[in-house]
């Protein structure tokens, strides 16, 4: 499902029933997804998380969890990923690019401190 419908974050435990999730997790990599992976599982030996990681997943969760943590790592590596951030927001004339820090009404620049842009959080 993850290589024809848009995800914000796939959780993905690494035994499935028919495919291994790191297999999953490596042919969504070599099919150009980019959306953010959180491996979840019991294996939890380093060489099993430095495989995990260096397949393609963004993060990596070891089982027994806490649920509390398992929401923020996904939170975390949403605030990260790129697929949540618009390229540019737009209101009627008004336009804003958060990775520039730029904003234009009417078509004209608007002039801002880097003050004022610092927090931008999107």
């Amino acid at each position: 499902m993850a290589g024809v419908n848009a995800y914000d974050v796939i959780v993905l435990d690494w035994l499935l029933p028919d495919k291994e999730g790191i297999d999953v997790c490596r042919d969504l990599r070599s099919r150009g997804v980019a959306t953010p992976i959180l491996m979840l599982t019991a294996r939890d030996s380093l060489e099993d998380r430095v495989v995990g990681l260096n397949t393609g997943a963004d993060d990596y969760l070891v089982k027994p969890f806490g649920f509390a943590e398992l929401l923020a790592r996904i939170q975390a590596l949403l605030r990260r990923s790129d697929l949540t951030r618009p390229v540019v927001l737009k209101v009627a004339d008004l336009t804003l690019d958060p990775s520039s820090h730029r904003v234009e009404r009417g078509g004209l620049h608007v002039n801002l401190t880097r003050r004022s842009t610092r927090s931008w959080r999107f």
